[in-house]
């Protein structure tokens, strides 16, 4: 009888180890490989999105501006403020430099004073295919605007400065399908500076590592043509969580400095983190509500010694700890055709899209929580011979059923009043 006790027992406990181990590993599956990226080839039946252009001035400061506040601020020394107003307004991340000494303007007013001092940007945009007009942003590599963006609005300082955070209308971006547009192009024209035109998608950002770049001088015309390869998120995808699908949507940002999350958003907010740790101090270009301290010339020319750094968000072989996932819906821009050269007029600026795609990448859910449940009962009937629903009643037996036995039992043997 011991033995017949003891066979039952052991396997009865391997039933239950059986169970535990297989419901870990789909348990396991779910929270890790939920979701899959196939591809779409019914291109018809989709809109494609032309990306994204940011024209950011080589030229960062009105220099007329820059005399009226040497001469008002730096009233001792005209040429030193010149050369600080201009220093400071060409101190990006891909031009770190030394700074010279100044006391004469709080680095808390860096941000304001650079936004007055910025050049006259005008530019004309014919017949475009909506209501849209070049944004401002203030970004790693300077002052930009940035055109069919729907980032650069929540980057304008004046944005920041009414503390904003509430989501805006997203911007309708100019896109089009093989069947009802042919050419999908964007032209800007009668630019009176030399700027820099980086490409990128609509939900993404310039910021210190952006390489799609084109520098354009005074009185040039450059046409860009582009392909496109998107990839984008099912709305079933927003009931995972953000460690499961492995991205974020634009509306779920977690960063404190902006509302909306995109991958690089999040690099430039690591670089602001690595900053005040390397010395002490974050550089004026980021949104602050005045909880970190603003680099002086003393806390630039720190970050200077450790541009590279900053730059790869990597020491050696050791990358820095960002916590950065890929954004869910996202657009890979590349050129297959940069035209550019001397024009007698003002200087222009055409994108255009080589070809509409032929297929899209689409990340949707593989192994929904059905599935756990489903699998989890097929591990339960495997080792226990039984449904997940025969063992729920066996819970309800020992439980509320004996319970509700009880009860009524003690009702029927209270003594009955005479």
């Amino acid at each position: 009888m011991c033995i017949l006790w003891v066979f039952w027992f052991f396997w009865c406990l391997m039933a239950c180890l059986g169970v535990a181990w297989l419901s870990l590993c789909t348990l396991h599956r779910f929270q890790k490989n939920p979701t899959v990226i196939s591809l779409e080839r019914n291109y018809l039946d989709w809109n494609t999105t032309l990306s994204a252009l940011s024209l950011c001035p080589l030229l960062k400061a009105n220099q007329e501006e820059v005399h009226r506040v040497a001469r008002f601020v730096f009233s001792g020394d005209l040429e030193k403020g010149v050369e600080f107003l201009n220093s400071l307004a060409n101190w990006t991340y891909p031009n770190l430099g030394q700074i010279i000494a100044n006391h004469e303007i709080e680095p808390s007013d860096y941000q304001d004073l650079l936004m007055s001092l910025r050049v006259n940007f005008s530019y004309i945009l014919p017949n475009l295919p909506t209501i849209q007009e070049l944004s401002l942003s203030m970004t790693e590599v300077g002052i930009c605007y940035s055109l069919n963006s729907q980032m650069a609005f929540y980057g304008d300082p004046r944005f920041w400065m009414s503390n904003g955070w509430n989501l805006r209308k997203p911007v309708t971006l100019i896109h089009g399908n093989p069947l009802d547009v042919a050419e999908l192009s964007v032209q800007v024209n009668d630019i009176k500076v030399s700027f820099n035109v980086y490409l990128h998608d609509s939900e993404e950002v310039v910021d210190g590592s952006s390489n799609s770049m084109f520098p354009v001088r005074l009185q040039e015309a450059m046409y860009l043509d582009t392909n496109v390869l998107s990839i984008y998120s099912t709305d079933a995808t927003r009931k995972l969580s953000v460690q499961q699908r492995k991205c974020r949507f634009m509306d779920e940002s977690n960063l404190e400095t902006s509302p909306v999350y995109s991958y690089r958003l999040c690099q430039s907010e690591c670089r602001m983190h690595l900053s005040l740790k390397l010395c002490g101090c974050i550089p004026y270009f980021y949104r602050n509500s005045g909880k970190y301290k603003v680099c002086g010339s003393t806390g630039m020319n720190c970050l200077n010694k450790y541009r590279d750094r900053l730059l790869k968000l990597r020491e050696g072989n050791k990358r820095e700890e960002c916590d950065c996932f890929q954004n869910c819906n996202f657009v890979n821009v590349w050129t297959t055709r940069v035209l550019q050269g001397a024009w007698n007029r003002d200087t222009v600026v055409r994108l255009s899209l080589d070809s509409y795609p032929r297929y899209r990448l689409k990340r949707d859910i593989v192994y929904s929580f059905g599935d756990l449940l489903a699998q989890m009962g097929g591990a339960a009937g495997l080792c226990f011979g039984c449904s997940v629903l025969s063992i729920f009643e066996v819970f309800y037996i020992i439980t509320l059923r004996l319970f509700l036995f009880i009860f009524k039992y003690k009702q029927l043997m209270k003594p009955i009043d005479s």
